[in-house]
């Protein structure tokens, strides 16, 4: 037992030496793509078709933010079922929102391409001036946008709470939240219903602000905004369109999460799907499409598989490196907590 107990402070002692090295390496990878990602686009840019970097640019950032306002999504709506086989997942899905200040820094920068992205800018609008006003439609996106990860912010603000251990001080923003807690309550069960409310707000405002944006910045892309047109200037019908799309949202989320908590394997599946049709996207891509085409049309399936096994192994490698670090929870003692 005495060397058993040796071993275990032994691989403890040499994960903590790794750690570190590991995160270095980790940084200069997402700093590397980050450097290839800016030269791309600034390439772009100096090109003969800058319309084309700017509308890339905005479909990463539409990417990427709808990816990290989702993941956070994901643990709300399980802390709101009380569903208790998420727990690996939901911190995991937290994390994400690490990339709400860049997703917010990166819609700020959108500004300086509205002459590529809003391609109707100098056209007849047909009056709908009003709601296709740029000014106006980044106004409303900035405070809508500021409206979502505030709500998110203060969610993950309090599940940390329950979850984060003190005695693990070193970080500037551990030592901060450290120092808010020690100001504010401390009753657990108050704390859990907190999440409860900014969750439930968050639901709501996911599904509105990203159905605003979607208006907004989607259809751009297409040159016209078809809710906009649907409601042929009416700015009564436009609101009325956004306001039945809310419920209909949460109806079917809620419906599609009850379905996810009785058969786990459709989360499988649809992480599946997503990387399939990742995979398809990246071989059917303009630049690349003609190669593929001529030279390796075997990538037409090869991608997709790849793709689609590639996030399943992905997932399943991160849910279980999360579960080795999540200690055991005794859920009779939970659940007379909550009541």
């Amino acid at each position: 037992m005495e060397q058993r107990a040796k071993n275990r402070v032994k691989m403890s002692s040499t994960h903590h030496q790794k750690g570190p090295f590991q995160k270095r390496s980790a940084f200069l990878i997402c700093l590397a793509l980050l450097v290839i990602g800016f030269g791309t686009f600034v390439f772009g840019l100096m090109g003969g078709h800058p319309e084309r970097a700017w509308q890339a640019y905005l479909i990463n950032f539409l990417l990427w933010s709808a990816i990290a306002q989702g993941g956070l999504l994901f643990s709300v709506v399980m802390h709101t079922v009380k569903a208790r086989w998420s727990g690996p997942l939901s911190n995991l899905a937290e994390s994400f929102v690490a990339f709400f200040p860049i997703s917010f820094i990166l819609f700020l920068i959108l500004i300086f391409g509205k002459n590529h992205i809003f391609p109707w800018i100098h056209q007849d609008l047909h009056g709908k001036e009003i709601w296709l006003n740029v000014p106006f439609l980044f106004t409303r996106d900035i405070v809508g946008l500021l409206v979502l990860y505030g709500l998110g912010f203060a969610y993950l603000f309090n599940s940390l709470r329950l979850k984060l251990d003190r005695s693990v001080s070193h970080g500037l923003i551990r030592k901060y939240l450290y120092s808010r807690w020690d100001r504010s309550l401390s009753d657990v069960g108050r704390c859990r219903d907190r999440m409860t409310i900014f969750g439930v707000l968050y639901i709501l405002a996911f599904a509105l602000i990203l159905s605003l944006i979607g208006y907004d910045l989607v259809m751009s892309l297409d040159n016209v905004i078809a809710v906009a047109a649907a409601a042929k200037g009416s700015l009564t019908l436009l609101i009325l369109g956004l306001a039945i799309s809310i419920p209909l949202v949460i109806f079917g989320s809620t419906m599609l999460l009850k379905l996810m908590d009785r058969w786990p394997i459709i989360i499988t599946i649809g992480a599946g799907l997503l990387g399939w049709v990742a995979g398809e996207m990246a071989v059917t891509d303009p630049s690349i499409k003609a190669w593929v085409d001529a030279n390796a049309a075997i990538l037409h399936w090869a991608g997709p598989a790849v793709g689609a096994v590639g996030v399943i192994a992905a997932g399943k490698w991160l849910a279980a490196r999360a579960a080795r670090h999540v200690p055991a929870v005794d859920l009779a003692a939970e659940e007379q907590q909550t009541k």
